[in-house]
């Protein structure tokens, strides 16, 4: 490298050792950079352990026990699936160990119609069948002014919202023919361990208010198990029946999630 006139020694050294830092930059630059593990940031990106495959198990089951397989945290599912022929929807499950749950997921409804999936929260996620959201035929979309509920019994809520949803019950209560009324029975007993459930809400779909209440019960995670929800809808019953609309909670914990919590809660002494 030419130095300039007059710059002497002191000059030609100095103009070397730009160069060459120069020419270090570039080749680190073109060195690739390595990876790292990516920290899972929400629940699809939570790792799956080893979790038993099975063939022509229920959409519900399926997704219970992927939930009871995760490692690194939990996940809750929110779950609309319509009947065909009275019978729920079937998949396998076959995931392999360490991967993700979106990637778990996928694969379990692959054969199904499509479904949707989406993130509610750090914790929750809801599957429904693509454009569920969009049908005006769909309870879950009915839209409720006002949603007031004091320590009401999480099961209550998930499993008959009905009872404690007033609009949702006249909106599928069919209407008596001329000279008959209906009579609705209450079979649903009391709970005194149920989770404890208060919600202040407005302007919100029945599908919200399940959502809000699954996030609710996470509160009481180290006393009761926090659950997410089915919805499922049968076609093939008449209105009259009371069974074509029906909800049930969803157990997706992984298996000693207590300890968990509380090796958690834990403060540490580092």
């Amino acid at each position: 490298m030419p130095c300039l006139a007059g710059g002497g020694n002191r000059g030609c050294k100095v103009a070397l050792k730009v160069a060459i830092a120069l020419g270090l930059a570039a080749a680190l630059a073109a060195i690739p950079s390595v990876s790292q593990p990516a920290q899972a940031s929400g629940p699809l990106d939570l790792r799956v352990t080893e979790c038993a495959s099975r063939k022509s198990v229920t959409l519900r089951d399926a997704l219970g026990q992927l939930g009871a397989c995760v490692s690194g945290g939990y996940v809750l599912f929110g779950l609309e699936e319509t009947l065909r022929d009275g019978k729920q929807p079937v998949v396998d499950l076959d995931v392999k160990p360490g991967a993700t749950v979106g990637t778990a997921l996928k694969q379990i409804i692959r054969r199904l119609p499509p479904y949707e999936i989406e993130v509610v929260s750090g914790h929750l996620v809801n599957l429904l069948p693509k454009g569920a959201k969009k049908d005006p035929e769909n309870p879950m979309n009915l839209r409720i002014p006002s949603c007031n509920f004091e320590d009401v019994g999480l099961d209550t809520v998930l499993g008959a919202p009905r009872d404690v949803i007033p609009a949702l019950d006249r909106a599928l209560t069919p209407k008596p023919e001329p000279g008959k009324r209906v009579i609705r029975l209450y079979v649903q007993g009391f709970n005194p361990s149920a989770t404890p459930v208060t919600l202040h809400l407005k302007n919100v779909t029945v599908r919200d208010i399940l959502n809000a209440a699954a996030l609710a019960s996470e509160k009481s995670f180290s006393h009761s198990a926090p659950l997410g929800w089915v919805y499922t809808f049968d076609p093939a019953k008449p209105l009259t029946s009371g069974y074509r609309y029906t909800w049930a909670t969803l157990n997706s914990l992984p298996y000693g999630w207590k300890d968990r919590m509380r090796k958690a809660e834990v403060p540490s002494t580092h």
